[in-house]
């Protein structure tokens, strides 16, 4: 699968595009993963990010909430190529070609098969870390999120439970 971004990749965007297998982005295009600024976390990126960027890199992103130019993500190995805003589709599309042009596919059916067995991501991990995350946090932060108030994050490192 390949990935075509434009303009923004926001928490669940960014999470998609990098579970693709290779991400056009477009040189006005950036990314970030602001779950944490409202109390949930972006389980898809910790499944993936370490793999792609190292532990240290993916804390760093999800914990300051950075943005990350295109420039950026593909100086960190994000973003696999690295085109003009407007034509992320078109070569995306002409990615496509060269692929599907210069193989057959059992090969490359064969070659993902052996790279995800060599770097497996534990997927039921993933999925239970979503319920691990304290269930007044998460409705507080999601309510917040929609109807696009601050969060006060404050109020659950007072209580002490942290």
């Amino acid at each position: 699968m390949i990935a075509a971004v434009h303009g923004v990749a926001l928490g669940g965007g960014f999470e998609l595009a990098i579970s693709c297998d290779l991400l056009v982005a477009g040189q006005d295009a950036w990314f970030a993963l602001p779950e944490l600024g409202v109390g949930v976390i972006p389980n898809t990126a910790l499944a993936r990010m370490p793999q792609l960027v190292g532990r240290r890199k993916t804390l760093e992103l999800m914990l300051t909430r950075d943005r990350l130019s295109a420039a950026d993500a593909e100086a960190l190995g994000l973003v696999t190529q690295l085109v003009p805003a407007g034509s992320e589709i078109e070569a995306a599309l002409q990615l496509t070609e060269r692929i599907h042009s210069g193989t057959t596919p059992s090969a490359l059916a064969v070659a993902k098969r052996a790279l995800n067995h060599h770097h497996p991501i534990d997927w039921e991990r993933v999925r239970t870390s979503l319920h691990e995350v304290d269930r007044a946090e998460w409705n507080e932060g999601l309510k917040s999120f929609t109807e696009r108030k601050p969060f006060n994050h404050e109020k659950f490192w007072v209580d002490g439970k942290k």
